[in-house]
């Protein structure tokens, strides 16, 4: 039979021998028919084509993505699959509750499904479990309310697993204990960053993305769906530190927050923590002696013309008048003097409320959190 199929090729000995990909029209190579060749072969979803390899968060964490649908990511029901014996401890780290599998640890895990329900009231959406994570990752667009939100969309799935599984191995590799709501705020600093950076789809500048998640995450190739702020760069070379303070009561609960950003608006170092039961005036001046201290401790920043601004117009008066200022907090205050002493070019001004939106919201923020989080070495 073999020989028969040969009896009807003509061999003509004029040309010469030539190499022919098969899978092209034109008979020449391109990464594109291979990479259609191979799906074509392994039966690939274009679903998952699609949605993982589009660039919205970093490779590893599409990679991990492709393992998780795959169900290879390495949770304990799967090491026991491979003949590992772990049946002393096969529970989930992060609950504590039922045998640690791909589907509970992603998806049915109560610490995991009230991280997933946090993050969809960002748009106002609402789900019920949808029994396995392949199942859950199908219906993933079909949630998305409208279209411009998409790409926000998509990478928030990428967080919400990749967080879930930092988080899970946290508990497993150095027995720390990350809560939901700690889980919650790297959720959406991942996609914040991940949404400007990586995709490239947004205008609005990442200042703008973590105060307003929602609105700022719009697909746009114009002006189009950018927000604009009040908020003014400083000189070319110089650098802003916004600061603010706040109290829930007076006195009540308090968080002071710093955001460090160059005349480009790129976020290069924010602070956010919990001081305690605090009055608000007391607050204020804390947030400043914060972000001196964090300045002066810097070297690389010692050489820097730095603007610490706040919305707070006695706190400044009280750093920038001759003496002691408020006798109250006199030792803050001497405190925040020595610091900007060791800095040279540093400056305590005041900006209205209006021009400090985002330290505002974040000390809100921090202020009903009782999180310590020192973002200084981004």
């Amino acid at each position: 039979m073999f020989l028969s199929c040969l009896d009807c090729i003509n061999v003509r000995n004029s040309a010469s021998d030539i190499q022919v990909w098969v899978n092209s029209p034109d008979g020449i190579f391109s990464v594109r028919s291979f990479r259609k060749s191979l799906e074509e072969g392994t039966m690939i979803k274009d679903a998952e084509q699609k949605f993982i390899w589009q660039g919205v968060s970093p490779p590893k964490c599409e990679i991990f993505l492709w393992q998780l649908l795959r169900g290879r990511v390495m949770v304990k029901k799967v090491l026991q699959s491979f003949g590992l014996n772990i049946t002393t401890h096969s529970r989930c780290p992060l609950c504590d509750q039922e045998e640690e599998s791909i589907d509970h640890t992603f998806l049915l895990c109560r610490w995991t499904w009230t991280l997933w329900n946090q993050r969809m009231t960002w748009w106002e959406v609402t789900s019920c479990v949808n029994g396995t994570v392949l199942n859950w990752f199908y219906n993933w667009t079909g949630l998305c309310p409208k279209a411009k939100y998409g790409r926000a969309w998509n990478t928030l799935f990428f967080a919400v697993t990749w967080t879930t599984w930092e988080a899970r191995n946290k508990k497993v590799f150095s027995d720390t204990q990350t809560l939901v709501f700690q889980a919650a705020d790297h959720v959406k600093f991942r996609v914040a960053w991940w949404f400007k950076h990586h995709g490239k789809w947004s205008k609005s500048p990442v200042s703008t993305i973590l105060l307003n998640l929602k609105e700022s995450c719009v697909s746009v190739k114009s002006g189009a769906g950018r927000v604009q702020t009040r908020w003014t760069p400083p000189l070319f070379s110089a650098l802003k530190l916004n600061v603010d303070g706040s109290a829930r009561g007076n006195p009540g609960e308090a968080g002071i927050r710093g955001v460090l950003r160059n005349n480009s608006s790129r976020i290069l170092r924010m602070f956010s923590l919990y001081v305690g039961i605090k009055d608000s005036c007391l607050a204020e001046i804390l947030a400043i002696h914060r972000a001196a201290t964090l300045c002066s401790q810097s070297v690389s920043l010692r050489n820097k013309e730095i603007a610490i601004v706040s919305d707070s117009s006695e706190a400044v008066s009280w750093v920038n008048t001759e003496g002691p200022g408020n006798l109250e907090y006199i030792n803050i205050i001497y405190e925040i003097r020595h610091a900007m002493s060791l800095l040279g070019n540093t400056t305590v001004s005041y900006n209205p409320r209006s021009s400090n939106t985002l330290a505002d919201s974040l000390a809100k923020h921090g202020s009903a959190r009782r999180g310590n989080k020192v973002f200084w070495d981004l």
